[in-house]
């Protein structure tokens, strides 16, 4: 019997590319550059939390949350994208609906995101549709690695 891919997602995930196009098949453009950093991590207990930086982000002036000027914060946020809450599989479709309980974009806390997931082996894709406010759809696409198991002992 196969493994229910509720049980196949929990675990760690690091970010191996992030694009979104204007159409299926349009031309991609990279939202937090072709070198972005991310993780994505599912427990057992059906929370999530994704993480996802651009490089390249500048030094706050003092580094402490709040130690950044004003642009060096704003800076830090457009390349940042963050949220959790829980997360429902539907194991007949594959796809997988995230509930932000917390995020970096305001708009996102109690939203359900649907994302379709596409596993295979060590590789997980997770794509969607999002309809802009003027009535585009901006097609996204993550593809992430499975992270290796970090040990118990500190580093």
């Amino acid at each position: 019997m196969a493994k229910a891919l509720r049980d196949t997602l929990v675990g760690a995930w690091e970010l191996v590319s992030y694009v979104e196009r204007d159409s299926p098949d349009g031309p991609v453009r990279y939202p937090h550059g072709a070198d972005a950093q991310g993780l994505i991590m599912y427990t057992p207990d059906g929370y999530m939390s994704a993480q996802i930086q651009s490089s390249g982000r500048p030094d706050y002036d003092r580094p402490v949350a709040c130690g950044g000027t004003t642009e060096q914060a704003a800076a830090a946020a457009l390349g940042y994208l963050a949220y959790s809450g829980r997360y429902f599989v539907d194991e007949s479709t594959g796809d997988i609906r995230h509930e932000a309980k917390l995020s970096l974009v305001p708009n996102y806390l109690g939203q359900f995101h649907l994302r379709h997931s596409d596993l295979d082996g060590d590789k997980l894709t997770l794509s969607s549709e999002l309809t802009l406010p003027d009535g585009r759809t901006v097609y996204s696409s993550l593809v992430w690695k499975r992270a290796e198991q970090a040990g118990w002992r500190v580093a």
